[in-house]
């Protein structure tokens, strides 16, 4: 007996369903020796959801000064055709910028069309994944004063763009300090 595929999906998500028999032919070295005069046509049987595994990937990222990560699930063991989505999620063990990162993982639930045909049997737990250092940029603010013949030194402060979240100044090391050509200068001019 040949089903749809809807037919096919609810055999699968429920037990007990009806099969539909035809009987056959007799054989067998005594076959001639009996008539087949009936037989049951339908009887029950039970699809049992098929099991699959899935695997987690993460999402390289700019830094953005959160453990955040967006991961992706993959199935193995689906049958061509069929439409099952697995839900995952993630986060990095650190926010910090560097390459091959482990990021623990979680398999969520499946979904879509063909989800109720299938369990999932196991996924992996970590997977690795890269934080991008993100731009900074420190612009130096303008500065004047009247040729007075002392050389100019130092700077008028800096400001910056592109800290993430509430992340400042505060969070770099190291001492500021000013270069180009306005350093040491005595002249009127433009530096």
């Amino acid at each position: 007996h040949v089903r749809s595929r809807r037919q096919r999906q609810m055999c699968i998500r429920d037990s007990g369903k009806t099969v539909n028999v035809v009987a056959g032919a007799l054989s067998g070295t005594d076959a001639n020796n009996y008539t087949l005069t009936s037989t049951n046509t339908t009887t029950t049987a039970d699809i049992t959801a098929k099991g699959i595994t899935g695997t987690i990937t993460a999402d390289n990222k700019v830094y953005d000064g959160t453990k955040s990560a967006t991961t992706n699930g993959a199935l193995n063991g689906l049958i061509a055709g069929d439409t099952v989505i697995l839900a995952s999620s993630g986060s990095f063990t650190d926010k910090n910028a560097a390459t091959g990162k482990t990021v623990n993982v979680v398999a969520g639930a499946l979904s879509g069309a063909d989800a109720g045909n299938y369990v999932l049997t196991g996924s992996n737990t970590s997977t690795t994944a890269d934080i991008v250092q993100a731009n900074l940029t420190i612009i130096a603010n303008n500065a004047s004063k009247i040729a007075d013949g002392i050389p100019y030194a130092g700077g008028n402060g800096v400001r910056y763009l592109g800290f993430v979240g509430a992340e400042d100044a505060s969070v770099l090391g190291g001492t500021l300090a000013y270069g180009g050509s306005a350093q040491g200068a005595t002249n009127a001019g433009n530096y």
